[in-house]
């Protein structure tokens, strides 16, 4: 699972700092930002292995290091909250691609109508196996849009 995140550094001069990223105050990772400029963001990528990890919400935590000199420090730390559902992709990615999201749902429109022996059937798309590809299929992918492999 990717968490990103955005750092903007406030202050009036070039800064150095690593960024820590936490699940439930257990460390993801820790990537280091070179020399921000004043009024500058960067956007960091954290890849976050949900291997073993207990299903259900957890806390997800960025925080900046302070760094010599800062005062402000109350904006150093972001939190919000991650839900790991499992290791496996839910029947509604059609195409397997590890998210439901609107490929998903367009491959579905595609085919809508079309049933076993029709030229645009395809299996994966038939959600709720009623061997018709239609407007409850598509319901079922909108309901998951989002869900993925954590």
């Amino acid at each position: 699972m990717s968490i990103d995140v955005e750092v903007l550094n406030n202050g009036s001069l070039a800064e150095t700092f690593d960024v820590n990223v936490y699940y439930d105050d257990n460390l993801i990772d820790t990537e280091n930002v070179a020399s921000l400029a004043p009024d500058d963001s960067a956007m960091l990528s954290f890849d976050w292995n949900t291997t073993g990890v207990e299903l259900g919400s957890h806390i997800i935590k960025a925080e900046a290091e302070v760094v010599p000199g800062e005062t402000v420090t109350a904006n150093n730390v972001r939190t919000t909250t991650a839900i790991v559902l499992s290791g496996l992709a839910p029947v509604t990615d059609t195409n397997g691609d590890g998210v439901v999201d609107m490929r998903d749902i367009a491959e579905a429109a595609r085919a809508y109508g079309s049933y076993p022996g029709h030229d645009r059937y395809e299996e994966a798309l038939d959600v709720n196996g009623d061997g018709e590809i239609n407007i409850l299929d598509i319901a079922l992918i909108a309901q998951d849009f989002g869900y993925g492999i954590m």
